[in-house]
């Protein structure tokens, strides 16, 4: 890599050697072609010291994923576009809001929809940008409070999937990705609020992907399956 600073030494398995060893990560000021203009940002890479000089770098998926969040930031910085500081990575219809469209919230969701229910009802689900909470596009620390309410069925079709979403099969490994995610982009001082409805996995199954110790949380309700949690992010 021309130009590149050297930001320390790790020990990996190097898919270019094939070897367990010490790989230098580097980064380095470039460019790229965001919308039609040349938008300069940082990126990084890993170097492999034992292969040759024309083709001894290679980056990992994580790596890959976080040089795209700083042009798109660097894109953003550049023409001036706000950052909101609440995220809603499953907004889904937005059933909980008094203003569905409150300007300070970034509403994401894996889905667009328009359809009507059973009953007549049209269901909208419009995120402001479409995106998987298990790998959210944005640099860490970006929010001061992030609103985690995904998905509760696991089986079943209709309606109820159609206005809840369903979870993947391998829901634990969603669950934990999810979590790690909405921890990552949560700035410090920040709250991770969380909404659950036991239907048939019980909070208690969730709690080994928690970031942390929940702050507060209806922890028993009685009148209804709904649990709401708020972890606050030393």
């Amino acid at each position: 890599m021309e130009d590149s600073t050297l930001i320390r030494k790790i020990r990996m398995d190097c898919p270019l050697c094939d070897k367990t060893h010490e790989v230098e990560e580097r980064k380095r000021l470039t460019t790229d072609i965001i919308k039609g203009e040349k938008i300069a940002y940082e990126e990084r890479s890993y170097r492999c010291t034992n292969s040759d000089d024309e083709e001894n770098e290679f980056e990992t998926g994580l790596m890959a994923n976080k040089n795209l969040f700083n042009a798109r930031s660097a894109y953003r910085a550049m023409h001036g576009i706000q950052k909101k500081p609440i995220l809603d990575p499953c907004c889904g219809s937005r059933m909980f809001y008094f203003n569905k469209d409150n300007p300070i919230v970034d509403y994401r969701d894996i889905r667009s929809e328009k359809t009507t229910l059973c009953d007549g009802r049209p269901l909208l689900i419009e995120p402001d940008t479409i995106g998987d909470v298990t790998c959210i596009d944005a640099p860490d620390e970006s929010y001061h409070l992030v609103i985690f309410d995904p998905p509760h069925l696991d089986v079943g079709s209709g309606w109820q999937v159609e206005k809840y979403g369903k979870l993947p099969h391998d829901w634990q490994a969603f669950m934990k990705a999810s979590f790690s995610e909405c921890w990552r982009v949560l700035a410090k001082d920040g709250v991770l609020v969380f909404k659950w409805y036991e239907y048939h996995i019980s909070l208690s199954q969730l709690r080994p992907y928690f970031p942390c110790e929940p702050l507060i949380g209806n922890r028993r309700p009685r009148n209804s399956k709904t649990h709401w949690l708020l972890f606050y992010k030393e």
